[in-house]
């Protein structure tokens, strides 16, 4: 199955199904979350890697997705 048909079908189920899905643990509702597969834009790659020593890190990575998101600025 590709990702997309993977996708429609828990949409499908969570709107059919659960309509209001409980989340607990700060948990996002599936359709508030955006692409779970979006790319670390390169200007915030290089600017990750300056900022820390060690590339890719769990550090690293998530500074690189949160200046992608545009929390910080570029």
């Amino acid at each position: 199955m590709k990702q997309t048909q993977i996708k429609d079908k828990i949409m499908a189920y969570t709107q059919n199904r659960n309509p209001i899905p409980k989340t607990g643990c700060g948990r996002r509702r599936i359709e508030q979350m955006g692409n779970p597969f979006k790319k670390i834009s390169a200007s915030c790659k290089a600017q990750a890697k300056k900022k820390f020593k060690v590339w890719p890190s769990a550090y690293a990575s998530g500074w690189g997705v949160r200046c992608t998101r545009g929390d910080f600025k570029k």
